[in-house]
């Protein structure tokens, strides 16, 4: 609906592509998350990102690896999201650097913090608790 709605607003379709992809991978549907990733990837500084994701052929996390290499998506990219990308990846210093970023620079999405199971897997480190510490949010789900 709201890619209908704004179908000129580039910036929004494609943080909507990019929740859509979460969304998708979240439910088992990968293909179809990697499909949301690239139609994101609209600008045409991003050309030999796409023609790299589509020639990848070592699948999902291949893709999520390969994007959140590209120097492109360090300048494009939120904390919170390059977050989400390196949990994916399982990567549990580059998930809470970026993270504690996202907190330092009061990005919006910080504040699901402690909803978001993406993060599961950091929840035992001392960091994580440091960081809900500082959002005042409770340390349990």
């Amino acid at each position: 609906m709201m890619l209908r709605l704004y179908p000129n607003y580039t910036e929004m379709q494609s943080g909507l592509h990019r929740r859509l992809f979460f969304l998708l991978h979240d439910v088992g549907r990968d293909s179809e998350a990697v499909a949301e990733l690239l139609k994101s990837l609209d600008e045409p500084k991003a050309a030999p990102l796409v023609a790299r994701i589509k020639a990848s052929r070592d699948g999902f996390t291949d893709v999520v690896r390969i994007y959140v290499q590209d120097p492109i998506i360090a300048e494009w990219e939120s904390h919170w999201n390059l977050a989400l990308f390196q949990a994916l990846l399982g990567d549990r210093e580059q998930t809470l650097n970026h993270l504690q970023q996202a907190y330092a620079n009061h990005e919006n999405e910080a504040s699901l913090l402690n909803a978001d199971s993406h993060f599961d897997f950091v929840r035992d480190d001392p960091r994580f608790n440091a960081l809900l510490a500082k959002m005042n949010l409770n340390a349990t789900r």
